[in-house]
């Protein structure tokens, strides 16, 4: 199992696996480490404006698109859902098995679950 490293411990193994690059240069191994390690907390807290002002444009695109695919395929469903409510199924954990059991898979290729099934006949959209 991966062990997870804080953002702080990445940088201190970051700044430990360049020095032997900057120790050519003459400067002494902790104080290099210190600054390195100092530039990248400062850069790390920083709190500065994004770079690209066009990104919270692409990502409103990707919303959009993400919601209309999600839409379209809650569409596709939705008469698969009603033939598993006409066939006696009148739980979501039923309609997931039967489902499950013609061979349907959720959007992203996953068997159903009674959570998915849940979202779908919820979703207001």
């Amino acid at each position: 199992m991966q062990q997870h490293i804080s953002r702080y411990r990445a940088l201190e193994m970051f700044a430990e696996s360049i020095a032997d690059l900057e120790i050519a240069h003459g400067e002494n191994l902790p104080v290099l480490l210190g600054k390195i390690k100092w530039q990248a907390k400062q850069a790390l807290n920083r709190k500065d404006p994004l770079r690209n002002e066009k990104l919270n444009v692409a990502r409103e695109k990707a919303r959009e698109t993400t919601i209309r695919k999600a839409k379209k395929f809650r569409e596709q469903m939705m008469p698969h859902i009603a033939e598993a409510q006409t066939a006696g199924c009148l739980t979501t954990r039923a309609i997931a098995d039967w489902l499950n059991e013609q061979g349907f898979t959720t959007a992203r290729g996953f068997d159903w679950s009674s959570g998915s099934v849940h979202r779908i006949l919820e979703c207001d959209g």
